[in-house]
């Protein structure tokens, strides 16, 4: 299998590791339940989160959302996290090269890192 490709959101920091960092993978259709659960425990961040499609549907994108223990139906900061994330890859800001900061329509800062797995 191919090193899935993530990146850290810094949401409502500053500077990167600041803030409530959320792991954010791409390419999510190709992964388990199973699987996203177990990288979502090793992340242990409080969510991580998988974009199954980079298409959009019904005005948005399919993302699936996991804490350590549970996948869950919705939660605030990774969908802002996320938001951030397609705003960026959208405007061609998302290199993974360095950490981005930029304000989001809810006032908020992050910064974004680029990482892959294994």
């Amino acid at each position: 299998m191919k090193k899935p490709t993530f990146y850290i959101v810094d949401v409502f920091a500053e500077e990167k590791f600041a803030g409530n960092q959320l792991a954010v993978f791409r390419s999510g259709a190709k992964l388990t339940s199973e699987q996203m659960q177990s990288i979502a425990r090793e992340m242990h961040f409080s969510e991580t989160t998988f974009i199954m499609s980079e298409e959009k549907y019904n005005g948005g994108y399919e993302v699936r959302i996991f804490t350590p223990v549970a996948e869950v139906p919705f939660a605030g900061h990774p969908t802002l996290g996320n938001g951030a994330y397609h705003s960026h890859r959208n405007s061609n800001r998302c290199t993974g090269r360095s950490a981005n900061k930029s304000k989001s329509r809810a006032n908020s800062r992050l910064s974004l890192r680029k990482k892959s797995v294994g």
